[in-house]
């Protein structure tokens, strides 16, 4: 019996799931894949920070930018735009580079993140690269 409930949960949730992503149109699958790419932009310069010892009050005092403008884009309330890349860049004393991958083939996407990904006919990862040998070994 614990099974056939089991079974009848999964299937609402694969409803309300295929549901959710059937009401998608271009213009809302591209805001999610911007918003993705934000927030993998934004967890690099976290893990950087981190490894810099910088606060995000610090790292706003650098920028030029108020701390509500930083937690706006660390909240994802706000997309990094491209002078924002550049300003980090220069206060974090890296390079961001972005690397064209092929498309994904895979069949069973491991994760939504991916299958996002795969649904994209040439995406791009912003890779940060140090000025450094030494920060590249580090991480």
């Amino acid at each position: 019996m614990n099974t056939n409930l089991e079974q009848t949960k999964k299937q609402e949730i694969e409803a309300k799931f295929n549901s959710f992503f059937s009401r998608l149109t271009i213009e809302n699958s591209i805001e999610f894949v911007a918003e993705t790419i934000h927030a993998d932009f934004i967890c690099l310069v976290e893990q950087i920070m981190k490894e810099q010892g910088l606060s995000y009050k610090e790292l706003a005092e650098k920028l030029g930018t108020s701390k509500g403008y930083v937690s706006q884009l660390f909240s994802g309330k706000k997309l990094v735009n491209l002078e924002m890349i550049a300003r980090l860049q220069k206060v974090l004393d890296i390079h961001f580079e972005i690397v064209p991958r092929k498309k994904i083939t895979q069949q069973v996407p491991v994760n939504l993140f991916h299958s996002m990904w795969s649904k994209q006919p040439n995406s791009f990862k912003l890779l940060p690269s140090y000025s450094n040998l030494e920060a590249v070994e580090a991480a």
